[in-house]
C-alpha cells in the first residue's frame, strides 16, 4: 500500500504543535486537562511517526530476504499490526 498520509519529516513547532515540513499542521497535543509534559510527549511521538513506520517497513524487507523471524514471532506480528494500524484508512 503507498503511503497516503502527509510525508514527512513532522517537526514541533513550540511544544504542542505537530506540522510537516511544507504544510498546515498535522496535530495539536495540547489539552488543558494534561500535564504540559505529558502534552510535549506525545507531541514527539506523533512526529517520529512517518521515521518509525519507514523503519518498520525496512525492517519488514530486511526480515524477509533473511528470514531471522518467521511470520509467528511475536515481533514479526507486532510489527505487522503496527504497519496495517498506520495504514489503516478509513476504517
Amino acid at each position: 500500500m503507498s503511503d497516503k498520509h502527509t510525508p514527512g519529516p513532522w517537526r514541533i513547532i513550540g511544544r504542542w504543535l505537530v506540522v510537516p515540513e511544507h504544510g498546515v499542521s498535522i496535530a495539536d497535543t495540547y489539552h488543558a486537562d494534561r500535564d504540559t509534559e505529558e502534552c510535549s510527549a506525545n507531541a514527539a511521538l506523533i512526529a517520529a511517526a512517518p521515521e518509525l513506520l519507514a523503519a518498520l517497513k525496512e525492517m519488514r524487507e530486511a526480515n524477509k530476504g533473511h528470514g531471522y523471524f518467521g511470520p509467528a514471532h511475536p515481533a514479526v506480528q507486532q510489527m505487522e499490526a503496527a504497519i496495517a494500524k498506520a495504514e489503516a484508512v478509513g476504517s
